[in-house]
Order: structure tokens, then sequence, then C-alpha cells
């Protein structure tokens, strides 16, 4: 379920799976929304002419994440969606070569 269907509801508590239960989804939902925006700033500015992996994004924007393999996985997977969000809204385009994907500007 989207944070912004979850918002339809109008919860006055969540739960979710780490932290405090949440009595102001109002404000977190914005919190979540600017740091999304945030990091979607971040990882497009990574998105150069010559092209860039999920990979490479990964790297710059968790450098410290590379030495454990859970963190890595999660860096990349997070590096992942957040290409493929910007893709979605026509931000990026994205080419294979060699079976790896390149995002772009678009």
């Amino acid at each position: 379920m989207s944070l912004a269907r979850l918002r339809s509801f109008s919860p006055t508590l969540a739960h979710g799976g780490h932290g405090e239960p949440v009595t102001d989804f109002e404000e977190i939902f914005h919190r979540y929304v600017r740091a999304i925006d945030e990091r979607q700033k971040k990882v497009i500015a990574l998105v150069s002419n010559t092209g860039v992996t999920a990979f490479e994004v990964a790297k710059h924007l968790f450098p410290d994440s590379f030495d454990h393999d859970v963190h890595r996985f999660l860096a990349i997977s997070e590096s992942i969606a957040h290409l493929d969000y910007a893709e979605s809204e026509g931000r990026v385009g994205v080419e294979m070569s060699g079976g790896v994907e390149f995002y772009r500007p678009n």
C-alpha cells in the first residue's frame, strides 16, 4: 500500500516497522515525501551524459555500505528504486548495454 493511499484513510494511529507508534500521520507523510524528493535530486544529479549504473549511484550515496553484504544490498536496492522512480517520471532514461542498465538524463 502506498503512503498516499494510507493517508487517504486519515489514520490517527499507525504502527510502523521501526520506532514508536505514529500519531501524526500528516507530519510523517510530509517528512517522508521531503526525504524522497531530496534523495531523488541527489540521484538525478549523479546521472551523467555518459551513463551511470545503479551500483555507481549506490557507491556515491552510501560509500560506507560496501564493506557489509547486507548494507551493500540495501544501498543498491534503494538506488535502483530511485532510478526506476526517476525513469517512471521521465527524468532519466535507461539503456541496456552488455547486460547492464545504464541511466542517462532525458
